[in-house]
């Protein structure tokens, strides 16, 4: 559940900064489907 809350989660602080998440995710097959990530990452 917290991979879940860390994909959808929002930095509101810099909603630009998506370095922590990019590291999060960077070997899993989830980050391979960069169109599937841009549509839904943060929302």
């Amino acid at each position: 559940m917290s991979m879940l809350k860390y994909f959808f989660e929002m930095n509101f602080k810099n909603p630009s900064d998506i370095s922590a998440i990019e590291e999060l995710f960077k070997d899993l097959d989830i980050s391979k489907d960069t169109e599937s990530c841009k549509k839904h990452m943060r929302q």
